[in-house]
């Protein structure tokens, strides 16, 4: 009887540390092929506030994949409930890795916790400027054998220098929003996937034209015809620095937190 007893604990400890829960900070809710692609960098829940999470001196990124969608977009009924900025809990968390999409993880739930990342400390504790190329080239995208082979990461905040957005009608009747802008002295030129942002643009509250530094939340894609593209799923442009914070104030950041 003891030995039973014994190893039910034992299956229960390895249950619990397969199944466990997280939090990160929404930085990207862009449009995905039957639903939405949430991205955030994880961050640490303590009783003092919020600590970012990070690998190799570098934010740790989480993409939650839903099981039962095509390539795992999350639905949008799910979507529409995650702002950006916001702290999210995902439940019962299992990595679920592939190719250069490192950040895939499972998940029961996404559930909003009611409060906000400062976004004035985007710069400071989110941006991580230290790769020198965007997903391994300076292209517009990434061949299978480069995603499968060499990829260990599909997401990045970055700072994007002498940014410029404007409408492409090549294919089109219609503008569809791409941004120019530079990073590590090379030009790049991708595909914007975030709604919140082109709603914003046809609703008149945001123009097209020179931007100068924005931050973007830069994906590589699921193959489409042969290529994993490069897209812009979230475009942030700096607050003011005299701005206040948003709703969160005792947000801070350690050097390290160690992978569980």
């Amino acid at each position: 009887m003891h030995i039973v007893q014994t190893s039910y604990a034992i299956l229960l400890n390895f249950l619990q540390f397969l199944f466990y829960d997280k939090y990160f900070v929404c930085l990207a809710n862009s449009y995905k092929h039957g639903g939405r692609c949430i991205a955030g960098i994880e961050v640490q829940v303590t009783s003092a506030g919020y600590n970012v999470v990070r690998e190799n001196g570098r934010p740790k990124w989480i993409r939650p994949i839903c099981r039962y969608t095509d390539a795992g977009a999350i639905p949008n009924e799910i979507a529409l409930n995650l702002q950006l900025f916001a702290i999210i809990r995902m439940t019962n968390v299992v990595s679920c890795p592939a190719g250069a999409q490192s950040e895939n993880t499972f998940f029961d739930e996404l559930q909003p916790i009611g409060v906000s990342f400062d976004e004035s400390k985007i710069d400071e504790c989110l941006v991580d400027n230290s790769r020198t190329t965007l997903f391994f080239n300076h292209g517009k995208a990434v061949v299978p054998d480069v995603y499968n082979r060499l990829g260990d990461h599909s997401i990045l905040l970055i700072t994007a220098s002498d940014a410029e957005i404007y409408g492409d009608t090549t294919y089109t009747d219609y503008p569809r929003y791409r941004v120019r802008f530079c990073y590590h002295s090379h030009q790049y030129d991708l595909p914007i996937t975030d709604p919140w942002y082109i709603h914003d643009i046809r609703d008149g509250k945001k123009t097209p034209g020179q931007k100068g530094d924005l931050f973007i939340t830069c994906s590589l894609g699921v193959e489409h015809e042969g290529w994993h593209p490069k897209l812009a799923a979230c475009v942030i442009e700096p607050v003011e620095t005299t701005k206040a914070p948003v709703k969160v104030d005792n947000i801070k950041e350690e050097p390290t937190v160690e992978k569980i």
